[in-house]
């Protein structure tokens, strides 16, 4: 997987390629986590965000942890656009997950800090799938 996101909204493809109506099945879709709760049981929430600034109360020592659309059987609806996602201030997303999902459709994991980077990786050690592990403070950002 190839990650290429927004510095600005964290709107994000895991193609490596611009996020665009052409590419949704790889678009990722964000599910926070604070960092002290994720266990190796940890299911996912059905709420997926496209955007972490359409979190609420997005804080440092959340994990987000990052899903491919077209693995998490979300139906994008053709209206929403990647360009006002990306660049418009207060666009925000929120998708729903027909089911919860668990950690193995995890892809990306994102952290503020190293030390919440490495316990997401102890967490995650011995679960299924590969995924990539990224201290990424931008999209903290608000």
């Amino acid at each position: 997987m190839k990650l290429n996101y927004s510095l600005t909204s964290g709107f994000a493809s895991g193609d490596g390629a611009t996020p665009t109506r052409d590419n949704v099945s790889s678009w990722i879709l964000w599910a926070p986590v604070p960092a002290a709760e994720l266990t190796a049981d940890t299911t996912l929430d059905s709420t997926l965000y496209l955007t972490p600034r359409a979190i609420p109360q997005l804080t440092e020592d959340t994990l987000l942890l990052g899903v491919l659309a077209g693995e998490a059987g979300v139906d994008i609806d053709s209206s929403v656009d990647p360009q006002q996602l990306s660049y418009t201030d207060g666009a925000s997303a929120t998708m729903e997950s027909a089911r919860p999902l668990g950690l193995e459709a995890v892809r990306v994991v994102a952290a503020k800090s190293g030390a919440a980077r490495r316990q997401a990786q102890r967490t995650l050690i011995d679960v299924p799938g590969d995924r990539q592990f990224h201290i990424m403070h931008e999209l903290y950002e608000r």
